[in-house]
């Protein structure tokens, strides 16, 4: 048979099944809940679940300082709402300085890209973006940018498939370093020697005439003063 019992330090409580009171654990107490807990619980030594977890039905979790750490298992966060964000992460601080998120992953194999760093997935588990273990930036469908264009300071820009389509703007390639290299380098090439089609095409919507140039080379040199 259970028995109600009452505990000093303003902690109560009453058999499985009946309505439990609040309670408060000061300083060092300790206590062995077994049942259900209905109207909070206040600790200020902390609060230690042994199993079971923790199952909040209403209100949330709010934690006023120290964080939340998860040692094993990770976390899963869903939402049921239509119109809610999933996951919403804020710095307050007017001089904040740190990283709102950080992704780190503690083996030694983060730079063979074995693995992501992070995953975007669709409602059918089909990879929208991913992060790779290696800095890789995995876009399956592409990429958009609506302003400040991209900007590659290492590694160069290549396109394995595709090509490259450039609506408005033009296109310029100018190469500063001092070497032998070629600037533009145009090749048509295939495995089987079979190539038919033109390896360089200029074309202008304005019929032809005297006022434009199809093709203009020159020789540009800036002089320096001695």
């Amino acid at each position: 048979m259970v028995r109600e019992e009452y505990v000093p330090h303003n902690l109560y409580c009453k058999r499985p099944g009946a309505h439990s009171q609040h309670v408060q654990m000061i300083g060092s107490d300790d206590a062995v809940i077994d049942g259900n807990l209905v109207g909070g619980v206040d600790t200020s030594n902390g609060l230690t679940i042994l199993a079971g977890g923790l199952v909040v039905d209403n209100a949330g979790v709010t934690v006023s300082s120290g964080g939340v750490a998860v040692d094993t298992l990770g976390a899963s966060i869903s939402s049921h709402a239509s119109d809610n964000e999933v996951l919403h992460v804020t710095a307050s601080s007017g001089s904040f300085g740190s990283s709102t998120s950080v992704v780190k992953a503690s083996t030694a194999t983060v730079g063979a890209g074995t693995f992501d760093l992070l995953t975007a997935l669709s409602t059918n588990s089909s990879e929208v973006f991913a992060v790779r273990a290696n800095g890789l930036l995995a876009v399956p469908f592409g990429m958009h940018t609506t302003g400040g264009g991209v900007n590659v300071k290492g590694g160069g820009l290549r396109v394995t498939s595709g090509g490259v389509a450039v609506t408005d703007g033009g296109g310029h390639i100018t190469n500063d370093a001092v070497a032998t290299s070629p600037a533009l380098v145009i090749s048509a090439s295939d495995g089987t020697n079979s190539y038919g089609g033109d390896v360089l095409v200029g074309q202008t919507t304005r019929a032809a005439g005297t006022a434009f140039n199809m093709l203009t080379l020159q020789v540009v040199r800036t002089w320096r003063a001695v």
